[in-house]
């Protein structure tokens, strides 16, 4: 295959499936190396993450914290000023960052929540 000369069909297919071949072995590779870093980062996630403090039973729990003293599971502190956003859709906000952060609602203190424009 000097320049100049034609190929044949035969030429052509092998080169077709030789680079074909190649860039499968890429994505193989890729995936390979995507695997590896995922698990490596998963293990050094669960090697270093914050490990969750044991529950306190009623009689140790601290009487005040920083905040201020706990209030009774179906109180809340504080009002809450909402931006184009409905009630229920507050609600679920406020929920979801309670079950994120692992902090009882009524210990959060939301003041505004506010519709982001894309």
């Amino acid at each position: 295959m000097l320049l100049g000369q034609e190929i044949s069909f035969v030429d052509s297919l092998l080169i077709s499936v030789a680079g074909i071949f190649i860039v499968f072995l890429a994505l193989i590779l890729l995936a390979v190396i995507v695997s590896v870093i995922s698990k490596a980062v998963s293990y050094i996630n669960d090697k270093y993450a914050h490990k969750p403090l044991p529950a306190q039973s009623e009689e140790n729990a601290p009487a005040s914290t920083s905040a201020g003293t706990a209030l009774p599971e179906t109180k809340s502190a504080g009002s809450l000023t909402l931006i184009g956003v409905a009630p229920e859709e507050a609600a679920v906000i406020m929920a979801v960052v309670s079950h994120r952060s692992k902090v009882p609602l009524n210990r959060l203190v939301f003041k505004s929540i506010k519709l982001m424009e894309d």
